[in-house]
This record gives structure tokens, sequence and C-alpha cells, in this order.
């Protein structure tokens, strides 16, 4: 499947061969575009960040300036969020619904324990929709990517316990092996941001039997 994005001015296109699609997340590779040289510019700046593990305000910065386009899927009615570009070929966003309701399932009810910054975790809050990387307790060796949406308030800062609805993307790998009680932790890059524990599986079958 190929989707086009196109940005609010229709200035910039960019044609996306879709390797998979799984809750709001779509990742793939780009097979032609037509981006000026700022945009090349904030996506060769954003890779850069990612490559030397650099997070917080930088990192969030240029993020903005990508979702700043105001990118859309062509021929679907679908605003695109946390658009991510890395080797200038391989892309990855979320998409929403006019509504500005994510699409996404919730998978569990946990409770998140984020670090301080002298811990070394975030210098900034984070917003309803962060989707860090999660390393369940007794599986080290699989990391899979997780939304968290924040159950009564919007923002969470460093050092703040919260209760969230979590969605995952590797559904299919962790059919029958969660359970309440389950510890987690997540991470942006290599980077420890905070730690979790399952409080309730929602997904049925994501749980252990």
């Amino acid at each position: 499947m190929k989707l086009l994005l196109t940005d609010k001015n229709n200035e910039h296109k960019a044609e996306v061969l879709v390797e998979s699609f799984e809750d709001n997340l779509v990742q793939g590779i780009i097979v032609s575009h037509t981006f000026d040289k700022n945009l090349i510019q904030k996506i060769t700046e954003f890779e850069e960040l990612v490559n030397s593990f650099v997070i917080g305000e930088l990192l969030d910065e240029i993020t903005d300036q990508l979702d700043a386009y105001n990118w859309q899927v062509t021929g679907k009615n679908w605003v695109v969020c946390n658009l991510q570009v890395f080797n200038k070929k391989d892309i990855s966003f979320r998409i929403k619904q006019p509504n500005n309701n994510v699409l996404s399932t919730t998978d569990l009810i946990a409770e998140l324990q984020f670090l301080n910054t002298e811990q070394g975790g975030r210098k900034n809050p984070v917003t309803s929709g962060y989707r860090p990387h999660i390393e369940f307790e007794e599986y080290p060796e699989y990391l899979t990517s997780g939304q968290q949406t924040y159950i009564g308030q919007q923002t969470v800062a460093p050092g703040e316990t919260v209760l969230a609805e979590i969605s995952i993307l590797s559904k299919d790998y962790f059919t029958n092996r969660l359970y309440e009680n389950m510890k987690f932790e997540f991470y942006e890059g290599k980077h420890k941001i905070g730690s979790g524990k399952v409080l309730e599986i929602v997904n049925v079958r994501l749980k252990m039997k």
C-alpha cells in the first residue's frame, strides 16, 4: 500500500510505501518526495540528534517543526502527527481523526513513574500520546513502542507518577505473555525515562493464560 502525504500548503509531498500499519502507527519508506532545502535540513537535524542519542528539548523542538507543516494523507480523512524521518527515507508517523482522537486501542492500564532530570530523565514534560519504547521485565530482548494516554491529566512532568492507558505496537509477539503487576521500563533511544507496573490487561488476547 502507498500513501501520499502533503503539507497544508500543498508545497511538499512524500509518496510512502507502507511496510507496517498497526493501530495508528504507520511505518514505511519514502519512495519519492518534493522537499525544499529547509525541510531537508530539519530532517537532517532530527536524524543527527537521534543518532547522537540526544533527547529532551532539542529533539522535541525539531519534532514540533516537522509537525508544523500540518501533514495530511491525500484521499484519506487523516491528520498526521509525530512524523519522523531517518536516513532521508525511513519514515514513521501516527494518524488522527479530524476530531483529534488518536486511532489506537488500549491494551493495558499501568502506573508510570517518570525519572526526574537529576536521575537522567527528561528535562521537560510530556503530553498524552507520548510513545517511548517499552521493555517488559521478562522480555528484555524485545523492545516495542507503547503509546501513553494519561488518565485525568494531559501532561506529565519529570519525577511524576501517573496512571495511563497503554497501546503497544507488537501485539502479536506479546499474545498470552502479559500479566497484572508485571513491571517494565520505558526509554527514548538508550536513555531510560521511567518505569511502570501493569495494573490491568484490557486486551484479553495479551493476557497470560
